[in-house]
């Protein structure tokens, strides 16, 4: 992937927030009897198709959709959104970061409002990756004319008590709703059932990393895709429930640590026991500080356990070529069918 040349317009511990909505039952959860308040054009709401969407998007849209709000989405990442957001961010930031603000300059004209929760902790004990706390402010500071940035702060590490873990103040401020309307809508909206832990196919292969880097296609190169053509299943730390992705975070068990972080080292040590599994690839954004030190560990992990699984790690950034990329899994594909 190359950056366009050309210029473009900038246009009990509580668990976390995808654990936040199954405890919705501590909510109302009707809305039958609440008046939404009626407008002639109803709040276009848009969703950025990044970050944080993959984990949380469908259930923020549902509540938007309950008070009465029209949902926006932007595209699937595209190279020509990678671009827009590639000159639109600040050189330093990671990838995940510029693609999101690529999906803001997508949405930018189409929408009243862009909203982007703010991540200052999943749990008592985790955190947040830096960039994940200043999303809204990234995207205020990297366009060139001002956006309305809707915002909500998500930090149940401050907040134990589940009722106070998302502060919806602002989006109840900004449709004129009572906030525990919103608060409502939110728990109702969330309202799903636990994961289980997944059947595998006999050959089977662990994608590790970010959800917004592994179901991205773009971002991803559709990695995923890739390895089902070889005749692979694909598993990524997602599809295990969340008591199982915590049950050994080794060396962080009891520690203070990323959410993320946690989330593949729990992963990788669960994975690594199914016979099922035949190999694990990290996918890294460059630059990512939380993978350096959680990858070391899964492959560590891997090296001195009982059963020795290939490893691989791929790095990607907006200058990586698609074709290094597939010569890379196609050779960690040959030597683990040897």
């Amino acid at each position: 992937m190359t950056a366009a040349g050309a210029a473009v317009r900038r246009t009990e511990q509580p668990a976390p927030p995808a654990c936040l909505w199954e405890m919705a039952s501590a909510f109302p959860t009707v809305l039958e009897n609440v008046r939404l308040r009626r407008v002639e054009r109803p709040l276009r709401v848009g969703i950025p198709h990044a970050m944080g969407f993959y984990e949380h998007g469908p259930v923020w849209a549902r509540m938007f959709a309950m008070l009465g709000c029209d949902v926006v989405f932007s595209p699937l990442t595209s190279r020509q959104i990678l671009d827009w957001g590639v000159r639109a961010a600040a050189t330093e930031f990671c990838l995940p970061v510029k693609v999101l603000a690529g999906h803001v300059c997508a949405l930018d004209g189409k929408v009243d409002v862009i909203f982007l929760p703010r991540y200052l902790s999943s749990a008592a004990g985790e955190m947040s990756c830096p960039k994940a706390c200043a999303l809204p402010d990234v995207v205020r500071l990297s366009m060139e004319h001002p956006v309305e940035v809707l915002e909500v702060a998500v930090d149940p590490d401050r907040f134990r008590d589940a009722h106070e873990a998302v502060e919806l103040g602002p989006v109840a401020a900004r449709l004129g709703l009572p906030e525990e309307t919103v608060r409502a809508a939110l728990a109702q909206a969330g309202c799903r059932q636990a994961a289980a832990a997944p059947e595998l196919p006999g050959r089977t292969i662990v994608l590790l990393g970010h959800p917004y880097v592994l179901e991205d296609p773009c971002v991803s190169m559709e990695l995923a895709q890739k390895l089902r053509g070889r005749g692979f299943g694909v598993a990524v730390p997602r599809d295990l429930p969340y008591a199982e992705r915590r049950a050994d975070v080794h060396p962080y068990d009891g520690k203070a640590f990323y959410t993320i972080g946690l989330d593949i080292l729990g992963a990788a040590h669960a994975f690594a026991r199914r016979p099922e599994v035949r190999g694990m690839i990290y996918l890294s954004p460059f630059g990512c500080g939380v993978d350096a030190l959680a990858a070391a560990h899964v492959e560590q992990h891997l090296r001195e356990g009982g059963r020795r699984i290939p490893f691989m790690k791929l790095t990607v950034d907006e200058q990586t070529g698609e074709a290094g990329f597939d010569t890379r899994v196609e050779a960690f594909l040959d030597m683990m069918e040897e």
